[in-house]
């Protein structure tokens, strides 16, 4: 059995808004791939990834997502914290919602993305 074939996948098709440091929110679309590896659970808490890709070129990596909820009404977050930055994503599947940003330790906003997604068919 191969592990990596293991994991179930679903990818979303996002329409929002990007955002670089102080600079205007630009519309831009991009694509969510989202990824749970259930059998990470039997080891660790870090079972679920996620990665967002936009046509503005913002790249957003989520590996240690949290979940709450069950099925559709499931919420998805993570808050990373490094010297110089922290991140924050929140992706709520009822809605379709995410949300995730990258902040500077001085408080200034370096990326983020808003907006909303449908599972890609």
């Amino acid at each position: 059995m191969i592990v990596n074939d293991s994991a179930v996948s679903r990818d979303y098709v996002c329409e929002g808004e990007t955002r670089y440091g102080d600079g205007s929110p630009q519309k831009d679309t991009g694509r969510l791939g989202f990824e749970v590896r259930w059998w990470i659970p039997f080891w660790s808490d870090e079972s679920r990834g996620a990665k967002f890709q936009s046509k503005n070129h913002l790249t957003y990596l989520a590996i240690r997502l949290k979940k709450t909820g069950e099925g559709n009404f499931s919420e998805y977050t993570e808050f990373f914290d490094a010297k110089d930055w922290s991140d924050t994503f929140t992706f709520r599947r009822a809605v379709g919602e995410l949300r995730f940003s990258r902040v500077r330790s001085n408080g200034k906003l370096m990326h983020s993305f808003m907006g909303e997604c449908k599972e890609a068919r």
